[in-house]
């Protein structure tokens, strides 16, 4: 977005954060980005801010992906009281957005029908009596040995501090956000990867204890193809970390 641009949106807008007129669809190829991740057993090397406790791993080539439960009743049988379906967000081997839902089936895979090279987010859409889903669900690679994405049970969505800007977009990057509560200290920085090139620290945090948000006055700006992830390293193992990024990408 160039200054001008912005200029004129603001005599034309007032005093409407520019943020709140995104999210409303004041301005047109504009969307909101939001991701958060929460990591309850930080290492004392760098893990990605996702359920796992690990490095996350991408895809190399566009696959479709196994979804599953550990409990019986997340499936989409009227009849059980978990979650039924799944919405799954990510990109296709063009780094095209791509979604669909998922009918579940208990403790045996599911096949998506979209193949993905990347995946950045999963929730449930309709469940049973309880509410939500009753065991962790997983989104994992076609070979099923690398998890992608999780859902803890109880809680309905995927926490993963992950990005990838898809075809002819920008993701301009506003706020970078964290805390720890386990008494470890955490470093938190904010890594992106462009296509074909190297991984970059492009912002990095020591808290300890405290929580801690960055507004940039000079937003980051990545283009299409990048990765982005926060990832965190404790200064002692069993640290527990939640944290994210927000922003928009635009066309």
């Amino acid at each position: 977005m160039s200054l001008q641009t912005r200029l004129d949106w603001l005599r034309t807008q007032g005093n409407i954060p520019y943020g709140y007129a995104v999210t409303q669809s004041n301005i047109s190829g504009k969307t909101p980005v939001r991701r958060y991740g929460h990591n309850a057993d930080v290492g004392a090397t760098w893990e990605t801010l996702y359920h796992e406790s690990d490095l996350y791993v991408y895809l190399t080539s566009a696959e479709r992906l196994q979804v599953a439960s550990t409990d019986v009743d997340d499936d989409g049988d009227p009849a059980d009281t978990g979650a039924r379906t799944l919405f799954i967000q990510g990109l296709d081997t063009n780094y095209d957005l791509i979604n669909e839902t998922v009918t579940l089936n208990g403790q045996v895979n599911v096949l998506t029908d979209e193949s993905y090279l990347r995946v950045f987010k999963a929730y449930v859409v309709t469940v049973g009596t309880t509410g939500v889903n009753e065991g962790e669900i997983t989104v994992s690679n076609n070979a099923d040995n690398n998890v992608l994405l999780s859902i803890p049970a109880g809680e309905g969505e995927s926490h993963a501090a992950i990005f990838t800007v898809p075809a002819d977009q920008t993701l301009w990057i506003t706020h970078m956000f964290g805390s720890e509560i386990t008494n470890k200290g955490i470093h938190f920085s904010l890594f992106t990867r462009a296509l074909d090139e190297s991984w970059r620290q492009r912002h990095d945090v020591l808290t300890f204890q405290n929580p801690f948000e960055h507004l940039y006055d000079f937003p980051h700006s990545f283009p299409e193809f990048t990765d982005i992830e926060i990832r965190v390293m404790g200064a002692a193992v069993a640290g527990e970390a939640v944290g994210g990024f927000y922003g928009w990408r635009e066309t």
